[in-house]
């Protein structure tokens, strides 16, 4: 019988977490328009250095592999243009 009341109380709080984010999402419109009207507007938070460097770890495997593919490029390119002065060019009459 325990486990029953363990499980009703688990989807009891479940239940209160989805009512709850579902009506702050439904209300935010009104809560917003109230606040305005009152001159109570919400400030946006300023990002913190710790989500700025979360940000940037984000970006970072993107940000290397395109310097990755150019550094590729270069060193192909550089090698193909000492292959071919390598290679000597027939004499012109």
């Amino acid at each position: 019988m325990n486990r029953h009341f363990k499980d009703a109380w688990y989807y009891l709080g479940r239940t209160v977490f989805h009512v709850r984010a579902g009506l702050s999402e439904q209300l935010s419109p009104i809560e917003t328009r109230v606040r305005k009207a009152l001159g109570r507007e919400v400030e946006q938070p300023q990002v913190s250095r710790v989500e700025t460097v979360k940000a940037e770890l984000r970006e970072l495997p993107s940000r290397v592999a395109g310097e990755a593919r150019e550094v590729t490029a270069e060193a192909r390119h550089r090698v193909r243009g000492e292959q071919s002065d390598d290679i000597e060019q027939p004499p012109t009459a």
